[in-house]
């Protein structure tokens, strides 16, 4: 199976009657002359990775011979959308480098060549005529969602999560931004759902996706993943990493966000990243392999984690997957070592669905406990801020003094009522910024220490205004009117 994310450009040049054993000594000069690193070589042919660079990532190039035509194919190994000529240019350093070689190439050098290569040789061929074609089939678009030898489980789980949008959908769910109350519907992880009995929540939330454009990127991440690392687990182990991860994305995101409305395959997908990422890692990846593609899943990785940092992405979540990814893929090492040894790999299975299994009750009591100090918190903090508005309304009430009252009791009032009352609501929100339950209230609560601070600033300059009976404050008192006007319109 031969399926890519990325661009591709293919080429071919006559062989003039070579033999197979010149032109497998040419291509391999030719590799090393210009710096690949050979991934797989066989009496057809040669498949090799460019350098990795920072800004692009690599190609892979593909080099066979058949019916006296050598092929060239070079192939993007990352998620890039276009290639800016990079395959085309491989390509050609290519064939200009190997007719140079292969015009001067000796029978002794010829010789040197295969010695050195003998070892490397796979007697499989890959890249002979009939099972390069099978290899290559299956390209396309549509080849995407075609279950196949190496990309079985893959193509199943992107259709499944396609459906269940499309059920949403027809349900009457918005496609761009759903309400929480509908994905929780749906079966989104909740914490007062969850740990009171719908405990399949951390289960089915790996199915569901908050809006069009969340569905596309995480099956993005999926069908990238899933045409390296299925191939390498098989079709069951990457079945286990995909649920197992899901359920470890879904543990770590109840536990650090209780109430907040949770879902996505992309914890799980981060989950198979993790897989992918310890076993690159070890030996089971060929050298060139993991030399090529480990920057650029780590650089993956490590952009989509500080990506969700932003608000509204459950990165513990994701992080949660990772975590189980790379310990599941640490404990199949030995059964993707030994492939012929099935008990291995069914033991492995067993005991991580076990330990995640006892991971579920000990993280719901965990949060539960977590989730009484959080409406502790939330209650306290609510109380707080109806104290706030009857502090606020009587700081407020000197604007509704006669315009008659004397200058004694104008600057009394602005002190002892407006000013006092605005220190009081200024103390209440140092106590709710320690106790605020979640990021929202934090945020609120940050927006109205800076409205309180204004109105503190605007009250001592109207004091100075009175007690001086001056109007050089006006003009300072306005500015400081329009912040304070701002910064409410903030709050709705």
């Amino acid at each position: 199976m031969k399926l890519r994310i990325g661009t591709k450009h293919k080429t071919e040049i006559p062989a003039n009657n070579i033999s197979e054993e010149k032109f497998l000594a040419a291509s391999y000069e030719t590799i090393k002359q210009l710096e690949w690193d050979i991934k797989y070589i066989s009496k057809s042919g040669i498949i090799a990775y460019t350098p990795f660079k920072m800004s692009s990532g690599n190609e892979e190039v593909t080099i066979r011979i058949e019916n006296d035509i050598i092929y060239i194919k070079s192939e993007t190994l990352g998620s890039q959308l276009h290639d800016w000529g990079k395959n085309k240019k491989n390509a050609d350093l290519f064939i200009d480098k190997y007719r140079e070689i292969e015009s001067i190439l000796t029978e002794e050098g010829t010789e040197q060549a295969l010695q050195e290569l003998n070892s490397f040789i796979d007697s499989e061929d890959i890249l002979s005529a009939e099972k390069y074609a099978k290899f290559e089939k299956g390209g396309g678009l549509l080849g995407i969602f075609i279950p196949r030898e190496g990309y079985y489980v893959t193509p199943i789980l992107i259709i499944l999560n396609i459906l269940v949008f499309v059920a949403m959908a027809i349900s009457g769910v918005h496609i761009i931004a759903p309400e929480a109350d509908d994905i929780y519907l749906w079966g989104g992880n909740y914490g007062s759902g969850t740990l009171n009995g719908q405990w399949w929540r951390i289960f089915t939330c790996a199915y569901i996706h908050i809006g069009i454009i969340h569905l596309l990127m995480n099956m993005y991440g999926l069908i990238y993943i899933g045409l390296f690392l299925e191939p390498l687990l098989g079709k069951w182990k990457f079945l286990a990493c995909y649920i197992l991860t899901g359920i470890t994305s879904s543990l770590l995101s109840l536990y650090i966000h209780p109430d907040v409305v949770s879902a996505g395959a992309s914890g799980a997908i981060f989950g198979l990243y993790g897989v992918f990422l310890a076993m690159l890692t070890t030996n089971l990846i060929d050298k060139a392999s993991r030399k090529a593609i480990l920057p650029s899943i780590a650089i993956f990785v490590g952009y989509n984690l500080l990506n969700g940092l932003k608000e509204g992405v459950d990165n513990a979540g994701h992080i949660g997957g990772l975590i189980g990814g790379v310990l599941l893929g640490y404990a199949y090492y030995s059964s993707i070592k030994h492939p012929d040894n099935k008990q291995t790999s069914i033991i492995t299975t067993i005991a991580a669905t076990i330990l995640i299994g006892v991971s579920v009750p000990i993280t719901f009591k965990a949060t539960h406990n977590s989730d009484e100090a959080y409406i502790n918190a939330a209650e306290t903090f609510a109380k707080n801020m109806e104290r706030f508005t009857t502090m606020e309304s009587m700081a407020l009430e000197i604007y509704t003094s006669p315009n008659s009252s004397s200058k004694e009791t104008m600057l009394n009032e602005i002190q002892n009522r407006g000013i006092y009352y605005w220190k009081e609501c200024e103390k209440i929100l140092v106590e709710n910024e320690k106790i605020a339950p979640n990021n929202k209230a934090r945020e609120v609560n940050n927006v109205l220490k800076e409205y309180v601070a204004l109105r503190i600033q605007c009250y001592e300059l109207l004091y100075k205004k009175v007690s001086e009976e001056t109007d050089i404050y006006d003009a300072k008192i306005q500015e400081l009117n329009n912040k304070i006007e701002t910064t409410i319109s903030k709050l709705k």
